[in-house]
């Protein structure tokens, strides 16, 4: 449900993020690597074993349909 406050805090991150990000990226944040496991939902299994097995380090697990 979308309330008034739920706007609020929207705009509230959206202007700290509109002032602060430039100077992150320029002092180096980088976004997390991404780990991409191809064929869809099919790849699910074989993801979470990567997860459980503490392959990941810093990335972000995604999966392309």
């Amino acid at each position: 449900m979308n309330t008034k406050n739920d706007e609020g805090e929207r705009a509230v991150l959206s202007k700290f993020l509109w002032e602060k990000l430039p100077g992150l990226v320029k002092s180096g944040l980088k976004p997390n690597v991404i780990k991409k496991f191809d064929g869809g939902l099919d790849n699910v299994e074989a993801a979470l074993d990567y997860l459980r097995q503490g392959k990941a380090s810093g990335e972000k697990v995604v999966f392309t349909l």
